[in-house]
């Protein structure tokens, strides 16, 4: 069993892989399985109950095989992904584009960000976060797996 009996400001999710070049459905899988919101009681027992607080999907950190990182993070006041490498910082229109770079060049997801829904979150940001992750997860391949 797993408590949780405080609510952190951020929830990261660690993701080990078997080796460092995996195939990209796996990597496709892993993308397609990010909810752009999570509830605590969906992966521990609270204690105490909990007052409904959401999580919602910050960001993440990948690594490739090459010992390359890169983060890409939701900023909530564009409604865009930042992208951040050693040579540049960029925006990526959303997350679809997102996705095809990670698949593309082989990067692995490694932490996953998730970041506790206080009410100044504007509520289009949100919005427009769950609408592109639902249309990345209904992608013909992603909904196959």
């Amino acid at each position: 069993e797993r408590w949780l009996t405080r609510k952190p400001r951020i929830f990261t999710i660690s993701l080990v892989w078997p080796n460092t070049t995996p195939f990209s459905d796996d990597i496709w899988l892993i993308l397609c399985m990010l909810k752009p919101r999570l509830k605590m009681e969906q992966i521990f027992k609270v204690s105490p109950p909990s007052d409904d607080v959401s999580y919602c999907f910050h960001g993440m950190i990948c690594y490739k095989a090459s010992q390359h990182y890169v983060a890409v993070f939701w900023c909530q006041s564009t409604k865009r992904w930042t992208f951040f490498d050693d040579r540049l910082v960029e925006e990526k229109e959303d997350w679809l584009q997102v996705a095809n770079f990670l698949l593309q060049d082989g990067y692995m997801p490694t932490l996953i960000f998730y970041e506790r829904l206080d009410s100044d979150v504007p509520p289009s940001s949100l919005e427009e976060l769950d609408r592109q992750v639902q249309q990345l997860q209904e992608q013909t391949s992603c909904a196959a797996m």
